[in-house]
């Protein structure tokens, strides 16, 4: 039987006027397994409004307030929003990704969810259902932990019983399908700069103090080859028009051979391209050749202000 699989980004950011960028890569991910296994899917990003502003985080927690208003108001324009795409797509699956922020917020989705379709099965799954599962049992029907492209065909075709379900981690990113950018609810919405972020690692080698990728990936880290995730960016610059990226790796220059292969294979694309890394993963030479390559900023997170640390 053919299904129809809703993934849902809820509303966080938004509620509160800000103007979020980029679309969300695991949902992405997972639409593209679903409809590998000959089911439907669609990525709807309630979190997304290409009117809204965009401001400092100070800014964006001073109007936190709003985001417990809308909460509590089941008449605000948003749930009715979410309540019309439901009726629009009249799913029969609903995935949910969660954050421990957004919680409240996919617990309304859901709610709203199970208004519209009593009977529609409730899949959540992201980085809180990872970290705290046993959450999220009130709410769902199936809790999906780490990756979840190994099981989640399983679970919408309820092969498996229903609660915690644990998602095995994918060794071989090449033998994933390319995200399903095209299966955004409201695609032409959505800038070039919305549709340019790409990922070639999951995981994370380092231990930084800020950042729960150790307690989610263990320090294990796996990644595409060169070639696959090159073609992953000339496909999306074929079908979108992206010439500029950003890599949102959590440190894509851990790995200097991979880089160096990356930046030989990438300079012929004329490309521009931003990334995240560590100051004890990089040198000048790689510096360099980023540059050379089309990169043009980097971002690095600071564990300390102490520069013998």
């Amino acid at each position: 039987m053919i299904k129809k699989v809703l993934f849902i980004q809820p509303p966080f950011e938004r509620t509160m006027g800000y103007r979020r960028y980029y679309t969300h890569p695991g949902l992405l991910a997972l639409a593209a397994v679903v409809e590998a296994g000959n089911h439907k899917a669609m990525v709807y990003d309630a979190d997304y409004d290409v009117n809204a502003l965009s401001y400092d985080a100070d800014k964006l927690m001073n109007n936190y307030q709003k985001y417990i208003e809308i909460l509590n108001d089941i008449n605000a324009p948003i749930w009715h929003e979410i309540r019309a795409v439901l009726e629009e797509y009249n799913p029969d699956v609903v995935c949910v990704t969660v954050l421990t922020v957004t919680q409240e917020s996919a617990e309304m989705v859901i709610k709203i969810a199970r208004e519209y379709n009593p009977n529609v099965l409730v899949v959540v799954g992201g980085v809180h259902p990872t970290l705290k599962p046993e959450d999220c049992l009130r709410y769902a029907d199936y809790v999906i932990v780490n990756e979840g492209e190994k099981v989640i065909l399983d679970v919408i075709n309820e092969c498996v019983a229903k609660g915690i379900v644990y998602g095995k981690r994918v060794m071989d990113l090449d033998s994933l399908p390319f995200p399903a950018v095209h299966a955004l609810y409201n695609i032409e919405k959505y800038t070039k700069r919305d549709l340019s972020m790409v990922i070639s690692t999951r995981g994370c080698p380092n231990n930084c103090a800020f950042c729960c990728s150790t307690e989610i990936w263990k320090r294990k880290v796996t990644r595409k080859s060169v070639d696959y995730f090159v073609e992953e960016m000339e496909v999306l610059n074929e079908k979108y028009g992206i010439e500029d990226f950003f890599i949102s790796d959590d440190s894509f220059t851990y790995d200097k051979s991979w880089l160096i292969d990356f930046c030989e294979k990438i300079e012929k694309y004329k490309f521009t391209w931003r990334c995240l890394s560590r100051l004890d993963m990089i040198n000048d030479e790689m510096l360099i050749r980023m540059k050379r390559a089309g990169c043009r900023n980097i971002k690095f997170g600071i564990e300390s202000g102490s520069q013998r640390i």
